[in-house]
């Protein structure tokens, strides 16, 4: 066999002619080399579990720290504000003027523990001023404001305190026999805010934006139960405990409570076998001895340029002057005008007491207002504290304000004797007076110069106008109803 013939080759390809050579990149600055050492995570894996919590918030800064080793770069974070709790609306607390013008912070906790109190951006402690039991299944706490505090907090609603710097008081709310009555057989409708019209007084005297607040006492009349069928009443508790003063008291004084100071005078449905434990729980501004006592005494205390003098007139007879009783009150009014002697003069002097010394007794609780005669019979109330008065003839006073009746009372007399106004008709069944002017007529041994009396609910506004004051008598929902003028001892009223 004869070998196979050889293949034909191929023709070469012609060359491609050569690529142009690129000019050459400058060179790139060099990187720094990362720094041979362990990760962070490393460094913290021998730290206790505290520190490296503490420690955590360092990652993000390393991290930043090492973006040009590989690590992609992270947006920073904004900062968050740190935003004030909201208030709470829960927390029931208010300021109190105790004794020398001391400013108590008296709040109700829940169960046996207190708020949390801030004074001028520093947490402060509250005392329990008196624990919970069956009754009042929530602590009562306080604590003494300094003189010094400009503001006050708690659970991050601020406090009512004095303007700062403000060196006297201009505007004043008076107010006084607030709760629904439930007592023997008559019952209120609490349940209707205009039979019963106390949250709407005092949401109208909170509006008009007072420096001060003064209740002439009667805190609580809810005493016999609800009967049945009446349904204006039903299910109200009743009784010296924690849901009887929330009713009646806390709940619809809330919004005037949190807008200034109050001075809080004890009123004979506040005595022990009344309302007197809860009084001394939420309202007394002076140390607390015991639950409750029916006699205690009186104190001078002063806010901006006004001083005061409370009393305490649980025991006060309003008709009949037995000789201890008149001798116990003339022994704390001449007392309080030693006292007096020997303080600044130029300040005006006002007492305080819930049962009035210079007033009168008003007609049945809610029967009309009677045709005025000629001659009027007044009542005058109360001959226990005006005996006591005319044996001590205390010269300090300008000024005596009261409640107890159910009904305004604006009154001057001849001979140097304070004007007494009477402010008892805070939204209790109110009185019906024996007259609306009765000038010219005698009560408790003095001449009236000016007397005038109405009866309506409502609320009593003191506004400061030069160096007189303006009182008007205001209905439930503020609006005006009777103007007074207040200065030199005397009160004149033009409705």
């Amino acid at each position: 066999m004869s070998a196979p013939a050889p293949r034909p080759s191929r023709p070469s390809r012609p060359s491609r002619p050569s690529r142009p050579s690129r000019p050459s990149r400058p060179s790139r600055r060099p990187r720094r080399p990362c720094p041979a050492s362990p990760t962070l995570g490393a460094r913290l894996s021998g730290l206790s579990r505290v520190a490296f919590v503490a420690l955590a918030p360092l990652a993000a800064l390393a991290a930043a720290a090492v973006v040009g080793c590989g690590a992609k770069p992270v947006a920073p974070v904004p900062p968050v504000a740190a935003k004030p709790p909201p208030p709470g609306p829960d927390v029931r607390a208010w300021v109190l003027v105790g004794e020398d013008g001391a400013l108590v912070v008296r709040a109700i906790g829940e169960g046996a523990s207190c708020p949390a109190l801030t004074i001028d951006g520093a947490a402060a402690a509250m005392a329990i001023r008196a624990p919970k039991d069956a009754d009042y299944p929530d602590a009562t706490c306080e604590a003494r404001l300094p003189r010094a505090a400009r503001a006050a907090s708690l659970g991050g609603r601020a406090l009512a305190l004095p303007k700062p710097g403000a060196a006297r008081v201009d505007r004043i709310v008076v107010l006084g026999d607030t709760g629904c009555r439930m007592k023997d057989k008559t019952f209120q409708d609490c349940k209707d805010v205009d039979a019963w019209p106390f949250a709407k007084i005092a949401a109208a005297a909170a509006a008009w934006k007072p420096d001060l607040v003064i209740h002439v006492g009667d805190y609580l009349y809810r005493k016999t139960p609800c009967p049945e069928g009446n349904a204006g009443c039903e299910d109200s508790p009743v009784g010296d405990r924690a849901a009887t003063w929330d009713a009646d008291f806390v709940t619809p004084a809330l919004p005037l409570l949190r807008a200034a100071p109050w001075i809080a005078v004890r009123g004979n449905h506040e005595g022990c076998s009344a309302g007197g434990i809860g009084f001394f729980r939420l309202l007394d501004p002076r140390a607390r001895a015991a639950p409750c006592s029916d006699t205690t005494p009186a104190y001078a205390t002063s806010f901006a340029d006004l001083r005061f003098w409370v009393m305490d007139t649980v025991v006060a007879d309003d008709l009949e002057a037995k000789a201890e009783k008149v001798e116990l009150f003339r022994s704390q009014l001449a007392a309080l005008e030693a006292a007096s002697q020997g303080s600044a003069k130029g300040a005006p002097t006002w007492l305080l007491a819930h049962r009035p010394l210079f007033g009168i007794l008003g007609n049945v609780r809610g029967a009309a207002p009677p045709k005025e005669a000629a001659t009027p019979k007044l009542v005058p109330l109360n001959v226990t504290l005006q005996a006591a008065w005319a044996a001590a003839a205390p010269t300090s006073i300008e000024l005596v304000l009261s409640g107890h009746v159910h009904m305004f009372e604006a009154i001057s007399f001849e001979g140097g004797r304070p004007p007494q106004l009477v402010a008892g008709m805070g939204g209790t069944l109110g009185d019906a007076p024996p007259a609306e002017r009765f000038d010219g007529t005698a009560l408790a041994g003095a001449p009236v110069t000016k007397g005038f009396a109405r009866g309506r609910l409502g609320f009593v506004t003191l506004e400061r106008k030069g160096a007189r004051w303006e009182a008007i008598l205001r209905d439930p929902e503020g609006a005006p109803l009777v103007t007074c003028s207040l200065g030199g001892r005397a009160i004149e009223c033009a409705p």
